[in-house]
């Protein structure tokens, strides 16, 4: 099985691609499982790699119906071959997938540097339902329901490193306030007005993963807590707090370690400390 995806060093390093072999044509690859694999490499998978394992009832409902769309603004012409018709829709509703994560990317690179830099390039954007509008349209609301939590900043895009349990990951904010410390994750969703955001099932495993990789959580999650601020794509100016307290948390926690023992599986490749690495560790 050849996984593409984010990988790091046991140190954390990201390591997401690879040097190709001299003549190739691009200079890098996707890291894949194979490399990870190594025994001089050992990489670790990112959290959402692994959470990735877990279809998303939404998210594939809405490919479905991308796909469906495609295939009723283009039906194939007489005589077109199946195979080749069928990629050509595949790619076609894909397209729009393409255009929403490359506007999330957008956003979370402005609060980067907004909160690492104090600023940000604005420029003029389209959004996936076709309105127009500025970058800080959306991005100066997500500032300004940050400032509404109260919490200081500890660190910004920060990699974490569970060694025991073999993951890793690259979090947005580690936070703290008198009542607490916890991790915050941007989100940029579609969002209907009138309608509530309901977080997909791995967001706050997402968020549990990085707690638990920062924090001593061995006696439980009590005195952390977890946000993703979604930032809506369709709806400039809306902004919404999902908190996960620490039995949410713990929930969440116990449900991505089970994506571990699966990916695992799945995988043929056990990522986490070996005997002699946990001596080593403890030694140091």
């Amino acid at each position: 099985m050849s996984i593409s995806g984010h990988w790091y060093t046991r140190n954390g390093k990201p390591c997401h691609t690879q040097p190709t072999k001299a003549g190739a044509a691009n200079k890098e690859r996707g890291t894949h499982i194979g490399d990870a694999r190594k025994k001089e490499n050992r990489f670790l998978p990112s959290v959402s790699g692994i959470t990735k394992m877990l279809a998303s009832g939404g998210l594939e409902a809405h490919k479905m119906r991308e796909v469906a769309k495609a295939c009723f603004n283009s039906p194939a012409h007489p005589g077109e071959e199946l195979a080749g018709y069928v990629t050509k829709m595949v790619e076609e509703s894909g397209k729009d997938v393409g255009v929403a994560a490359d506007l999330g990317t957008k956003i979370h690179k402005a609060l980067e540097h907004h909160f690492e830099m104090g600023s940000y390039e604005d420029e003029p954007i389209i959004l996936v339902n076709g309105y127009q509008c500025l970058l800080s349209d959306l991005v100066q609301p997500a500032i300004a329901k940050f400032g509404s939590l109260n919490v200081d900043i500890s660190f910004t895009e920060k990699v974490l490193v569970n060694s025991e349990e073999g993951y890793a990951g690259t979090t947005d904010i580690i936070w703290k306030s008198d009542s607490g410390v916890g991790i915050l994750d941007w989100k940029s969703k579609r969002t209907k007005p009138g309608k509530a955001i309901d977080p997909i099932d791995t967001h706050p495993m997402q968020i549990a993963a990085y707690v638990a990789a920062q924090f001593d959580t061995r006696n439980g999650f009590d005195g952390t807590l977890g946000y993703n601020v979604y930032v809506s794509t369709t709806e400039p100016g809306r902004v919404e707090v999902v908190e996960y307290k620490p039995k949410e948390l713990q929930k969440a926690w116990e449900s991505f370690l089970s994506c571990c023992q699966l990916w695992r599986y799945i995988n043929d490749y056990d990522p986490r400390n070996t005997l002699e690495e946990a001596q080593a560790t403890s030694s140091d």
